[in-house]
């Protein structure tokens, strides 16, 4: 997947303040910068499954939830969204 072009000029925020991400501390999630690459990978993993493997966008939601914003114990960090980009990846090529 690729989609970078993203330069940080705010923290937590993209092209000088147009996009920018949030905290939620309840979830143990207080990297704004974080929330808002994590939606950018989101809409990057749409974009390149969307025409041929539609279901790999809902597999990543459902796998990031899991894994990365469990209530008790939350790992919202980009190694969790790394560990599940390659899962569903690494699914992917085993069907191959």
């Amino acid at each position: 997947m690729e989609c970078s072009n993203y330069d940080l000029v705010i923290e937590g925020c993209v092209q000088n303040g147009k996009y920018c991400g949030a905290i939620n501390k309840p979830l143990g999630i207080t990297n704004a910068t974080l929330v808002l690459y994590e939606n950018i990978r989101q809409k990057c993993v749409w974009y390149t499954y969307k025409t041929n493997e539609p279901l790999m966008y809902w597999n990543y939601m459902v796998a990031f939830k899991n894994k990365c914003l469990r209530p008790m114990n939350p790992t919202f960090t980009t190694d969790c969204s790394n560990q599940v980009s390659f899962s569903i990846v690494k699914s992917i090529t085993e069907r191959l």
